[in-house]
């Protein structure tokens, strides 16, 4: 509100409002126990699946590909432009910068933000009494063993209800010091030799009954949300300005938060030499390497720190 003539403001324009802050934090706590629910990961050693049709997806595809903006300040965005084909500011953001050569650190900055590609498959998890429709994010390495099980002709049916195949999952998680002795883990998927019904002793209406009222659309849960376009802008920018979630609970002002530059949250510790580097990663929206995908994934989660 303008003040007047001879009036003394009491208070800056860009104090802080606490409860706002806390309403937004609890929205998103709401949204990370809501869509957590929804979400499989494998238990170390074997487990027993069977990944369904995602009767949300042309043809009923089991896998489905969902791509995300990490590391935008404290949260993930989900990419409007490459999940529904709508207009994304962090999008045309990068596609304006990588139009021309850009300094080595903003580079980095750029591929850090782009959109990556995962994979999510519904599945029934063998082991659960009462059978629940869970989504199971995955990296390219396991994606590539689905795709190639999916093609074989001995294995085509593998994701039919009722003669499709249970799924061996055999998980090994990465090591305390994968950083240094390099071991990330290991994601192993063998078929069942035998053609199983989704249920026994049910009938087809049965189980599709049971397909339609359990499979959920993945971009309605939650954290997968689609954004309106102003509303991702306005994270972006946040981001790009410097400004996080704890500078604002602490008052923290908008001048210094900047002090830490663009290529300084881009590069961090991967200092390189060089001054420029082609725009060679305009299109590039391939996933990064397994251990990657799965701090990603656990960034979906959490509202920890930008590493």
């Amino acid at each position: 509100m303008p003040v007047k003539s001879g009036q003394v403001r009491t208070q800056s324009r860009f104090q802080p409002d606490p409860d706002k802050i806390n309403e937004e934090k609890e929205e998103k706590q709401k949204q990370q126990d809501e869509t957590k629910k929804y979400i499989w990961k494998p238990k170390e050693g074997e487990n027993k699946v069977r990944i369904v049709p995602y009767r949300h997806a042309k043809y009923n595809n089991s896998i489905i590909q969902v791509y995300f903006h990490y590391n935008v300040g404290t949260q993930s965005v989900m990419c409007p432009k490459y999940n529904v084909g709508k207009k994304c500011p962090i999008c045309d953001y990068i596609e304006d910068k990588l139009s021309v050569r850009v300094p080595r650190d903003e580079y980095f900055l750029l591929t850090r933000i782009r959109a990556k590609k995962r994979y999510f498959s519904p599945l029934v998890d063998r082991a659960e009494e009462d059978p629940t429709v869970r989504f199971w994010g995955y990296p390219e390495r396991v994606y590539d063993q689905l795709e190639a099980y999916s093609r074989d002709p001995d294995y085509k049916t593998m994701f039919y209800p009722l003669n499709g195949r249970d799924i061996t999952v055999t998980y090994a998680p990465p090591s305390e010091n994968a950083k240094k002795d390099g071991n990330w883990g290991s994601t192993q998927l063998v078929p069942r030799g035998k053609e199983t019904e989704l249920f026994t002793g049910k009938t087809i209406d049965e189980i599709d009954d049971f397909l339609e009222a359990n499979v959920p659309n993945l971009l309605n849960l939650g954290l997968f949300q689609i954004l309106e376009y102003e509303v991702i802008e306005n994270i972006f920018n946040r981001f790009m300005e410097g400004e996080d979630e704890s500078d604002a609970e602490k008052g923290g002002n908008k001048e210094n938060s900047k002090e830490e530059t663009r290529g300084e949250r881009a590069v961090e510790k991967k200092k390189v030499d060089g001054d420029n580097i082609e725009s060679d990663v305009k299109n590039d929206t391939g996933s990064s390497k397994e251990e990657d995908f799965e701090k990603d994934f656990e960034n979906l989660f959490e509202s920890g720190e930008d590493e």
